[in-house]
């Protein structure tokens, strides 16, 4: 109960201020700070206080409860000096709801679809054993760590683009696409080379070497296929993160879906014709591909152009 509190009311205060006031690095220091803080009171409420499960739970909460309270006020100050109006501003507007509304949806619908494909190709993996489950698993803990720059380098081509956009210079968007693009590319490339040939000793850190050598054959085998095409992953991010970031929520989700269903249907039609569980780490070259075939094909269009909340607000 505690851990559910702590997770859905922190991220709404600690999540708003890093992207919209263009302050990141202050915010990251709060959750620096409150991370310490996690770790000291799980040590004091287990180790001291003897608490168990229920004591890293309110561990989290507090530590969570804090830093949103200081980001949040934070944020309220720093609106109050930059952001002065000649009118005191509403404390509830339905066309601000709405708008809001029209991008929170579809990535609420998004994650939502994210997580049922997760699960539905975890149920796919647990078929083929106990060692690919395994090395799964180890692999997949590796690769989270390493698609953080891919997935980062789209959020902030999404805060890159919004920021621009609102300050009426939207000519700059395509520039900052191109140097994410970049970006992506050169730390693909490093991450995809340390992951081909370190990959298995990777997951070695995960099991014992002796008895677990199948597990970790195949757990570097994962992290050889997809640290290969890291690459069109970052092109994907970025891309969607352009759209994102002009308010056409809609599109980016339509390309997120296609993602992920592609991926759980490409891995359950092959594994049903060949029976090999590489299918399954090829799905996600197959689900990249095609998500950013999608969000391309719509950036070039240029009709993300006309989706921008700030102008929309205007008309309004």
């Amino acid at each position: 109960l505690f851990f559910l509190l702590a997770m859905f009311f922190a991220p709404v205060f600690t999540a708003i201020p890093s992207f919209a006031a263009g302050t990141a690095l202050i915010f990251v220091g709060f959750l620096m700070i409150s991370s310490i803080l996690n770790i000291g009171l799980d040590l004091l409420f287990i180790l001291v206080f003897h608490w168990g499960v229920a004591g890293a739970a309110i561990a989290t909460t507090i530590s969570q409860y804090l830093a949103a309270i200081v980001a949040f006020v934070s944020l309220l100050r720093y609106i109050k000096k930059h952001f002065r109006t000649e009118e005191k501003p509403k404390l509830f507007e339905g066309m601000m709801l709405k708008m809001i509304a029209k991008v929170a949806v579809p990535s609420m619908v998004t994650s939502s679809v994210i997580s049922l494909g997760f699960v539905a190709l975890q149920s796919l993996i647990n078929s083929f054993g106990t060692d690919t489950m395994a090395a799964y698993a180890a692999a997949v803990k590796i690769d989270g760590i390493a698609i953080v720059p891919m997935v980062q380098i789209g959020n902030a081509t999404s805060t890159f683009t919004a920021q621009n956009i609102g300050a009426g210079q939207i000519e700059r968007v395509p520039k900052g696409y191109h140097v994410s693009i970049l970006m992506n590319a050169v730390i693909c490339a490093v991450f995809g080379v340390v992951l081909f040939f370190l990959g298995g000793a990777f997951v070695g850190l995960f099991m014992d070497a002796q008895t677990s050598a199948n597990a970790i054959r195949i757990g570097s085998e994962y992290l050889r296929i997809v640290g290969t095409f890291y690459f069109v992953m970052g092109l994907m991010n970025a891309t969607s993160g352009v759209l994102r970031g002009a308010g056409d929520a809609t599109f980016a989700m339509i390309s997120t879906l296609c993602n992920f269903l592609s991926r759980v249907a490409f891995s359950y039609i092959m594994v049903a014709i060949v029976h090999d569980v590489k299918v399954i780490w090829w799905s996600n070259l197959v689900g990249w591909g095609i998500g950013f075939i999608i969000s391309f094909a719509r950036y070039r269009s240029g009709k993300w152009k006309s989706k921008s909340l700030v102008a929309q607000a205007k008309k309004a």
